[in-house]
């Protein structure tokens, strides 16, 4: 009977410490998930026009309260990360001008964390360092406090409302806004 009970503990213990390594390997940090949004999905949207989070998120549902824009009515959406995030995007013609956009804001009916949480001190750095030097963009403007704020990176070769564009909606805790834009030919 003793051997028993020490063999079920052996082979508990031993599907713990596994199922622990599994999680621990296979976990996406939140700083993980907004370099998949920006880099993977947004930026080459919006410079090629590549369909972005085709192999991620899902429709809205009828009954799912997703806070929609109407001025993304064109284009397409998705809920991401389990309900946490709407990402939407549109191939916007307006006359002699036209832009791509790619917006991923918070979803108000999330229970999680208020945007993609972040352990990273200087979040101005860390966006400088792994998507601006890439895309030749400069820091405009923005200081990261307790009260959400924009920090926004724009061409260093274009007018500030022209060519590549990418805003965040951000506070010490996180992100909860995305908005990159790119200026294409009509």
């Amino acid at each position: 009977m003793v051997a028993k009970v020490y063999g079920l503990l052996t082979g508990a213990g031993i599907a713990a410490v596994v199922i622990f390594g599994f999680n621990a390997w296979r976990h996406v940090s939140d700083e993980d998930r907004l370099m998949s949004v920006l880099s993977d999905h947004c930026l080459p949207y919006v410079k090629t026009g590549a369909t972005p989070f085709e192999e991620m998120g899902r429709s809205a549902g009828v009954y799912e309260r997703a806070f929609l824009s109407d001025q993304f009515s064109d284009g397409g959406h998705k809920i991401l990360f389990d309900g946490r995030f709407v990402a939407q995007w549109v191939n916007n013609v307006d006359g002699d001008s036209a832009v791509r956009v790619c917006k991923v804001d918070y979803s108000l009916n999330s229970a999680g964390s208020v945007g993609f949480d972040f352990d990273t001190l200087d979040l101005v750095a860390w966006i400088d360092e792994t998507i601006a030097d890439d895309n030749d963009l400069v820091f405009l403007e923005g200081e990261i406090g307790p009260m959400p704020t924009a920090l926004a990176w724009h061409s260093s070769d274009a007018a500030r409302f022209e060519g590549l564009r990418i805003a965040l909606t951000a506070q010490d805790t996180g992100v909860s806004g995305i908005l990159v834009v790119d200026d294409v030919d009509p």
